[in-house]
């Protein structure tokens, strides 16, 4: 048995152009990718049409290197033949705000773009394949979900949240839980 946390930060400031995404601009304005989160804040105000498009492809960009990255373990995994006996689970902590309403960061709003995350979960044989859970449902979920998948029992841990493993499977008596939202009223540099 093995345990791997891989934390895949790209999709934050500071954005950069990846390589695979030759074809993107490079430079937009006053932006060339690679400013600091403090600096988007200060300048988003004044921020054209052009750079907010910009930093859009460049976000979009860094999305899709995580999703590389993503590929990439798993295709390891596939080589090593443990595809078919290891639990991933993929899971976003928070969304981000590019200028959707005038502000540039995370962490200050429950706006859609912020909370509505990717929370993905793959073990073959343990899972239905291609079950969609609509409902809301929190991070606070995912510890008690992996020990309740991996078989260990998670009632005997003081955990904000029941598994998600009876809704995964399609347990419509499963009661629904609290969906909770942690929000950062932090000054920030742009007042």
């Amino acid at each position: 048995p093995f345990y791997l946390l891989l934390h895949l930060g790209d999709a934050a400031p500071p954005l950069v152009r990846h390589a695979e995404d030759a074809g993107a601009p490079a430079a937009a304005g006053e932006l060339g990718g690679g400013e600091s989160l403090d600096y988007l804040q200060v300048t988003s105000a004044n921020l054209s049409a052009e750079e907010r498009a910009f930093l859009g492809e460049l976000y979009a960009g860094e999305v899709r290197a995580v999703d590389r990255g993503i590929g990439r373990v798993a295709a390891r995994l596939r080589e090593l033949g443990l595809d078919r006996s290891t639990l991933v689970v993929a899971a976003g902590t928070h969304g981000f705000e590019w200028m959707d309403r005038g502000w540039i960061g995370d962490g200050h709003g429950v706006h859609e773009e912020l909370v509505r995350v990717p929370f993905v979960a793959r073990m073959p044989g343990s899972l239905p394949r291609a079950r969609v859970v609509a409902e809301a449902v929190s991070l606070a979920a995912l510890a008690p979900t992996v020990l309740d998948l991996l078989g260990i029992g998670a009632e005997s841990m003081t955990c904000d949240a029941r598994s998600l493993l009876p809704r995964i499977r399609g347990d419509a008596t499963a009661p629904a839980e609290p969906v909770r939202f942690e929000v950062d009223f932090e000054p920030s540099a742009a007042g």
